[in-house]
């Protein structure tokens, strides 16, 4: 049965309290969802020497999500993360962090393998951050509300596989290994920008956590080291990354200050401004952003051609450098 809270407020602080227990059709109720908590696991390895990035352990539950049996496999892609309900805690009692780590790690051993062996949590297990979410339209047409704490769980080196239980059509009860994915962080932003359809909404909404908290507090929180800066709120869909591993410069002929060529946070955006008539091209102004600074290290404007399917052209038109601080 899976835990039913509430939210309560006492001298300005709040809490969850645990209301009682009930099968998953009644929590995910489409005329009444109920609050309830779950926990997320990202696992994650930690970066082994400076200008390494962490990376994100992702495996892919398209095979759960279509309830396919063992043997059958698929090419739809869902990437999501371990973790699971909260459930069969005691009515009437406050909701408090033993009950959001014991919850962790029973699923941390049972999705989570590290060579070949449920995975043990120790120093390396902590929690991250607490996400609510919802209500939100479900596959299945019912509501979620839910409130998640996040843990982050620093995985050794070896291989590591995600599996999980789930109903399989017409084959009962199955345990499945999913297909694993690791991404760098900037990696993971970029595709989730790009295509967010491939991402459930348990990683989805670390990733828009993230998204919010961006730059040095993300990078702080995962290293246990919070600090209190605000960050820039990103939006991905217009934000494309410098690849720092195979030094490809994908904001294409601008060129980026040397020593900003390994900060993940280099991003350049693009705005449509206008049509040139006279010279039959598209306009846009484009900023190259350093969010590491916070500052811009560049604008320019660009234009290209679209008509005829010709292609893309980019050309630069006008350029206004800005030191960058890291020089």
């Amino acid at each position: 049965m899976i835990t039913h809270v509430r939210k309560v407020s006492e001298n300005g602080k709040e809490s969850l309290r645990v209301v009682g227990n009930y099968p998953k059709e009644v929590i995910h109720s489409k005329e009444n969802s109920l609050l309830h908590a779950t926990v997320l696991i990202l696992v994650v390895r930690m970066p082994k020497q400076e200008g390494d990035e962490c990376k994100f352990i992702l495996c892919n539950k398209a095979p759960k999500v279509l309830k396919l049996p063992m043997d059958i496999e698929t090419d739809q892609v869902f990437w999501d993360t371990a973790g699971g309900h909260c459930e069969d805690f005691p009515a009437d009692t406050e909701f408090d962090d033993t009950m959001w780590l014991s919850t962790a790690k029973r699923e941390l051993s049972e999705e989570v393998l590290v060579n070949g062996k449920p995975a043990v949590p120790s120093e390396n297990f902590r929690p991250l951050c607490k996400i609510e979410y919802g209500p939100a339209d479900m596959p299945d047409g019912g509501i979620n509300h839910e409130i998640s704490q996040v843990f982050v769980y620093e995985a050794e080196d070896g291989d590591v596989i995600l599996q999980d239980d789930y109903k399989a059509d017409g084959h009962g009860t199955v345990t499945r290994r999913f297909m694993t994915r690791e991404f760098s962080l900037s990696q993971l932003l970029l595709e989730y920008g790009k295509s967010p359809q491939h991402f459930m909404d348990g990683i989805g909404r670390i990733i828009e956590y993230f998204i919010s908290n961006f730059e040095k507090e993300t990078v702080g929180m995962l290293n246990n080291q919070k600090e209190n800066k605000d960050s820039a709120n990103a939006s991905l869909h217009n934000i494309y990354y410098y690849c720092s591993k195979c030094k490809k410069n994908i904001t294409d002929k601008i060129k980026i200050p040397q020593k900003c060529g390994d900060c993940p946070f280099i991003s350049t955006q693009e705005t449509y401004s206008h049509y040139d008539d006279l010279e039959g091209f598209d306009v846009y102004d484009n900023e190259i952003i350093c969010k590491k600074n916070g500052m811009t290290i560049k604008n320019y404007r660009s234009e290209g051609s679209r008509r005829f399917d010709y292609g893309y052209e980019d050309r630069a038109m006008e350029s206004k450098p800005i030191n960058c601080p890291l020089q």
